[in-house]
């Protein structure tokens, strides 16, 4: 099973996608399936972010 990073903090999608990005570009970082997460802002970013930047994640759940 691969591992699992939690970011629990409040960024923009564009540093959020820049972020991924980055940390893919590492050397010796395989690039892993993200799962995007949120209720109430963070269930209007998960939206926004599977809508608007669809190549990113393999997953996104919003919820109440």
């Amino acid at each position: 099973m691969g591992s699992t990073l939690r970011l629990i903090a409040v960024l923009s999608l564009p540093a959020l996608a820049l972020s991924l990005a980055q940390n893919a570009s590492l050397a010796g970082v395989p690039a892993q399936p993200v799962v995007v997460f949120g209720g109430s802002y963070g269930g209007y970013a998960t939206l926004a972010g599977v809508t608007f930047t669809p190549d990113l994640y393999t997953c996104g759940v919003p919820y109440v």
